[in-house]
């Protein structure tokens, strides 16, 4: 099964073979990203999204592969 994120890249990059896609929102604005771990992803997801340090408590990560419940959101 290819994930949204496989199918516009075309093929599997050998590159992300040990990472996991992540989701991460913050304000409306949102980002897709490949990480090692959440602690990665929350990383990326700042400097991405251009969170301010004072606002990092309002940065949701989640990984994009499992299903979520949106009333868990």
């Amino acid at each position: 099964m290819q994930t949204v994120r496989e199918e516009k890249m075309g093929r599997f990059p050998m590159q992300l073979k040990d990472k996991r896609p992540y989701v991460a929102l913050y304000k409306g604005k949102r980002a897709e990203l490949w990480a090692t771990s959440l602690l990665d992803a929350k990383e990326q997801a700042i400097t991405e999204l251009k969170v301010p340090k004072s606002k990092t408590g309002l940065l949701a990560v989640m990984l994009a592969d499992v299903v979520h419940d949106p009333g868990s959101l």
